[in-house]
């Protein structure tokens, strides 16, 4: 009995070591995709990884499954052949039947894995090689130390590769999947978020500010440098402290837009001793009109209105409304809904649409001029399935009351307008009195260039669906023209119209203001769109937003041919004060 009493306490001694022998295993579990993204099915894979310096075998090597619901219960998916081995250092990759990842598996077999808490092992006839469970587990034998967490699309990786303490908590993290390749490389930098201040420009010569958050998710520190921010083929840098593997770090960029179009982002980080360089992708910013414009905005309704907005198709072709979404600055993405927008028309479209077209239906009947003139505006008025409540007062933490974003299928910010007091930015606008809606002072659907958003001045309070209610300029003769020689803050106007005839023979224009010692102040508009009568608008501010100071200016209008050569130019001289 004595001896028998010895040998059982010996067996409880060793049991741990001989369960799970991590410091002696060569093999290990080293990723695990229990729930992908999508159907399960051809789309499971375990990764097994030799953390020995020599070749070993799999032959007999068994991987096991269990419910972690249930009792333990081991069921055997898949066993080693003769010929399978794991070259020192290597990955042996156990996927799904009928696999469907691009990875070319060495082995297939029905996985069958489930989404936690489960767990997975590896055994040679009796003895445990490795051992993983994830999910809220309780019973001990399903895991090493602590489970491992489990989140739909992401895989269970070691890091760095091979890594086996004993503890499947410590030893795992959620990552998108790498089958057959490294769990995590020695340089990689991973966005966390960024954003531009502002959004997106409407014109060239803008200051805005790029902030991103990346972080660190290679196994190696990256030593202090900079950064360097690539757009429109020009770099430029911000200082960084020593990014440490698995920490974060904020990052922010003044850049000057140069050009119209949309412009791709791109983080370049040189990188130590190899002399490559680490390329993060942030999105794109887009300079100028992008296809689809706010072109008035209700963001403090009168009683039973509901907020809207109304938004015009400034390109040469139809747009599918559908394709388009709004956010404000604290919520989520939606999707304006489905309609084809012919080119130059406008929609509103609205919280509550039955409200909207009863508004308009009584104003009209009330021979509101624009309204009762337009008689369509109760037809161009789309209801929203989710609306984007805007706030107008500035929340706390805030300097601006809300911001309303438009953006493109490709995610890409097209137009924006900052609403609220006090923003400090150039681009904020005021909010009108209650049942004011804003609105754009642009010429034609297709004039994204102007910024300047200005209350609307008739009775009613709002034209959705129809023109505008500010007065362009009248069309001029031949040549260059302007509304007004002063530009007077105090008692108005407090705008220029500007407008300028391109003949037959031109194929642009652009018009800028220039101060009486020759400095240009601001690219007032340009295309290259052929002839045709060109109106635009100057405010009194200049290429970054800021009002100039009073005195005289110098408007410049000039015609451009083909090549963008200057056919003709003219000049007026206006005041400001």
């Amino acid at each position: 009995m004595r001896f028998v009493r010895r040998i059982f306490l010996l067996c409880l001694f060793l049991w741990p070591l001989w369960r799970v022998p991590c410091s002696r295993c060569q093999v290990v579990l080293n990723e695990i995709l229990p729930d992908p993204e999508g159907s399960d099915a051809g789309r499971e894979f375990v990764e097994i990884y030799n953390r020995s310096p020599r070749a070993v075998s799999l032959a007999g090597v068994g991987f096991q499954f269990a419910n972690g619901a249930d009792d333990p219960s081991w069921l055997t998916r898949w066993t080693g052949a003769a010929g399978d081995s794991l070259a020192a250092g290597g990955w042996f990759l156990l996927a799904d039947h009928n696999w469907q990842g691009e990875a070319a598996p060495d082995a297939q077999c029905r996985l069958g894995l489930q989404n936690g808490p489960d767990a997975v092992r590896l055994v040679r006839g009796d003895t445990i090689l490795d051992l993983v469970g994830y999910g809220p587990l309780t019973e001990g034998s399903f895991y090493e130390g602590n489970p491992a967490s489990v989140a739909p699309g992401l895989a269970l990786a070691r890091r760095p590769d091979g890594s086996d303490t004993g503890d499947n908590a410590a030893d795992f993290r959620l990552v998108a999947p790498t089958p057959g390749q490294a769990n995590f490389l020695d340089y990689k930098l991973d966005l966390e978020a960024w954003r531009c201040e502002p959004p997106h420009a409407d014109r060239p010569g803008r200051i805005l500010n790029v902030h991103a958050t990346l972080l660190n998710s290679g196994l190696r520190d990256l030593t202090a440098g900079h950064l360097l921010l690539e757009c429109e083929a020009r770099l430029d840098e911000a200082e960084v402290t020593d990014l440490v593997s698995g920490r974060e770090v904020n990052l922010q960029w003044e850049i000057t837009t140069a050009g119209f179009g949309r412009h791709p982002l791109t983080i370049l980080c040189p990188l130590p001793e190899t002399g490559d360089t680490l390329a993060v992708g942030l999105g794109a910013l887009q300079v100028g009109g992008g296809g689809l414009v706010l072109n008035e905005v209700q963001p403090a309704p009168a009683d039973g209105q509901g907020e809207w907005i109304e938004v015009a198709n400034g390109t040469g072709q139809a747009l599918d409304l559908e394709s388009f979404s709004i956010r404000d600055e604290d919520g989520d993405w939606r999707p304006l809904p489905e309609h084809r927008l012919l080119s130059g028309q406008l929609v509103a479209v609205a919280q509550d649409s039955a409200a909207l077209r009863g508004w308009i239906r009584d104003n009209a009947d009330h021979h509101d001029p624009a309204l009762f003139a337009c008689g369509q505006g109760e037809a161009l008025v789309l209801g929203c399935r989710s609306w984007p409540a805007l706030n107008n007062a500035p929340p706390a933490g805030r300097a601006f009351a809300d911001r309303f974003y438009l953006a493109d299928s490709c995610g890409v910010v097209v137009d924006h307008l900052t609403l609220g007091p006090g923003c400090g930015s150039w681009d904020g606008v005021p909010i009108p009195d209650r049942g004011q809606s804003l609105e754009r002072v642009a010429s034609s659907a297709a004039d994204s260039m102007v910024s300047h958003w200005i209350p609307c001045s008739l009775g009613s309070g709002g034209t959705p669906g129809c023109p505008n209610s500010f007065t362009a300029p009248p069309a001029p003769g031949p040549g260059l023209g302007v509304t007004s020689r002063i530009l007077d803050r105090r008692a108005g106007p407090t705008s220029l119209g500007l407008s300028l005839m391109v003949p037959e023979q031109g194929t642009g224009f652009r018009m800028l203001i220039f101060d009486l010692w020759g400095q240009r102040v601001r690219l007032v508009g340009g295309d290259d769109l052929g002839p045709g009568l060109r109106i635009r608008y100057w405010t009194g501010d200049d290429d970054e937003g800021r009002p100039v100071s009073a005195g005289g200016y110098i408007l410049v209008g000039e015609v451009t041919g083909p090549g963008g050569q200057i056919r003709s130019r003219e000049r007026l001289v206006v005041g400001v004060r």
